[in-house]
């Protein structure tokens, strides 16, 4: 039987624990395409093993950090523009 990966409906988001482990492999190994991203989530899954941490699919991992990646540079933006504009 295989072992479920990801998180399941209605689980709860990732903790900050989650994306500092992910963010740590990810600025190691920033993966551009689909073999890479499948690295980067065997690598996650481990530590997630490790740190009693849910697994996740490489899809997942790779959605959230472009989610996250998309809310911070938004955030750099919107910073900028007010911060500039007084």
């Amino acid at each position: 039987m295989k072992k479920a990966r990801g998180r399941a409906t209605g689980a709860a988001n990732y903790s900050p624990e989650d994306l500092e482990g992910l963010f740590d492999i990810l600025e190691e190994q920033l993966p551009l395409g689909g073999k890479a991203w499948n690295s980067a989530a065997d690598n996650y899954n481990q530590w997630a093993e490790e740190n009693g941490c849910p697994v996740c699919t490489a899809k997942s991992l790779e959605l959230k950090f472009k989610q996250v990646s998309v809310m911070f540079i938004f955030y750099e933006v919107y910073i900028d523009t007010f911060t500039s504009a007084g």
